[in-house]
């Protein structure tokens, strides 16, 4: 697709900052959903979740003037942009599909690892804070790469989301069973992290669904 880049190398949100909720983007979206889509939620972070200068897209949003309310951009909130975005495409709506290509464009450059898939965070300018391939984070990955391509049709993305879906299962693979929550490894310390290992093998599993490339 045109515009498209091929090539390429938790933090508890602020008071009184919002975050972008994908709980009405999980299931089907059903005609009840997208007036709300279409007059609250997307035309707020369409028009300004993404950082026009630096690229890529704010975590985090000032309640009071929507400015960006976060230092650092990771990779799950970029990646869940592209699924919302591609999502609002099919629906219709007027902006989407030019800003999941340009947050499809951050990832393949300063998120991009310079092994394999991706990196969990960068800063503001770009630069690399936190190299680990999270399961969790790569799951919403595929998530994204599904839904790109399902709009797009582009066989690119389907290359991607295959090679991610490789990573996982050899890269991330648990010697016992199922999969490692990060790589580097990460020590269970809390049930936190235990959590976190269990949500990204379900939503890993829900992501290969929606990909119908398992």
């Amino acid at each position: 697709m045109a515009g498209m880049a091929r090539t390429g190398t938790a933090v508890a949100p602020r008071q009184g900052s919002i975050t972008l909720d994908l709980v009405e983007f999980r299931a089907p979206l059903s005609s009840t959903r997208e007036p709300h889509c279409a007059s609250g939620t997307a035309p707020l972070w369409l028009e300004h979740g993404a950082d026009r200068a630096g690229g890529g897209y704010f975590d985090q949003l000032d309640h009071r003037n929507a400015s960006n309310a976060c230092d650092f951009k990771p990779l799950r909130v970029t990646r869940r942009q592209i699924f919302v975005f591609a999502t609002l495409d099919e629906l219709g709506l007027s902006g989407p599909s030019r800003r999941w290509i340009t947050a499809w464009n951050f990832c393949s450059a300063p998120l991009r690892h310079a092994g394999s898939v991706f990196v969990r965070s960068v800063d503001l300018d770009g630069r690399l804070l936190d190299e680990s391939r999270d399961l969790y984070d790569l799951a919403f990955a595929l998530f994204a790469l599904a839904s790109a391509y399902q709009r797009s049709g582009d066989s690119f993305l389907a290359d991607e989301a295959l090679a991610l879906l490789t990573f996982v299962h050899e890269g991330l693979a648990h010697p016992q069973s199922g999969f490692a929550e990060s790589l580097p490894p990460l020590a269970p310390t809390s049930s936190e992290s235990a959590h976190a290992s269990v949500g990204g093998m379900r939503l890993l599993a829900a992501a290969q669904r929606q990909a119908r490339l398992s």
